[in-house]
């Protein structure tokens, strides 16, 4: 279950059940917006483009929505005005997870910091809003749970100080190292992840392992609904790695990406890849 603070006995709030700013992103159509935002993002700071995997994720998963991404005004602690740039992803299955990706605009207009969402449907929608959460008097931009039939919940919150967003409330994160192991398979199949050494990740955050496949037998290998994924298993979800081309010859090397979210933490874990049909997809 996802921890949270139940907002029921907030009262002071800096915007009601929408934000009192909020307007469409002057970007054109969803479309051109979202790669607007994605090749200023690339071009950011190393703070800023750890976001990239999930802004990918979002460009992928957002454009059945036909909206535009909502912006809204944040008031800073030393009062300069911010904006928030927020990209809704519901989930279009259900179970599914409901993903938010937000970022700071600072009044230069340069991307300043992000932050994300991750919401298991089953325990509700995910909204955000604007609160003051600690009654400091600085507005805060919140993550909500808006469960059905209870109480809305708060899952995090942060203020703009020194220019960037500082959590109000504790965050829920558990940080882990991870590696990746070449993986050699029966019939010749070599996967190479193309990311060495360790890593440390956190939970509730979305990845990619960009690996390749090479073919060291004589024969050709049948890829057609084959993909490629972590091993062993996780806790988590992700999208596995698929090909665009149906075979790869003899001394062939073809390259895809796994896309992987961890629910909880691997003390010191080291993964290898499988080769499996689609029905075997996580």
């Amino acid at each position: 279950m996802t921890k949270a603070i139940s907002i029921g006995l907030l009262a002071v709030l800096a915007s009601c059940a929408s934000h009192p700013n909020a307007a469409l992103l002057d970007m054109g159509q969803p479309k051109e917006a979202l790669e607007t935002l994605f090749a200023e993002v690339n071009k950011g700071g190393l703070e800023i483009r750890p976001s990239l995997a999930e802004l990918k994720y979002a460009k992928e998963n957002y454009s059945c929505l036909g909206q535009a991404i909502e912006t809204t005004n944040l008031m800073s602690a030393d009062r300069r005005r911010f904006a928030v740039l927020v990209i809704n992803c519901p989930s279009t299955s259900f179970p599914g997870d409901n993903f938010i990706l937000a970022y700071l605009r600072d009044p230069t207009g340069a991307i300043v910091d992000w932050k994300s969402q991750w919401l298991y449907n089953r325990e509700g929608s995910l909204k955000t809003k604007i609160l003051d959460v600690n009654y400091d008097g600085v507005p805060d931009f919140c993550f909500v749970c808006e469960p059905f039939c209870r109480p809305e919940q708060l899952l995090s919150g942060f203020c703009v100080r020194d220019g960037k967003f500082e959590p109000v409330i504790a965050e829920h994160k558990t940080y882990f190292d991870v590696e990746f192991d070449e993986t050699k398979l029966e019939g010749g199949i070599v996967i190479q992840p193309q990311q060495k050494g360790r890593y440390v990740w956190q939970t509730a955050k979305l990845y990619e392992i960009p690996v390749a496949i090479s073919n060291r037998s004589g024969e050709p290998i049948d890829l057609r609904g084959r993909y490629i994924w972590l091993s062993p298993g996780i806790n988590g979800s992700g999208s596995c790695g698929a090909f665009t081309n149906e075979t790869l010859e003899p001394g062939g090397v073809v390259e895809t990406v796994v896309t992987v979210r961890f629910s909880q933490g691997y003390p010191d874990r080291r993964f290898g890849f499988e080769l499996t049909p689609r029905h075997d997809n996580p």
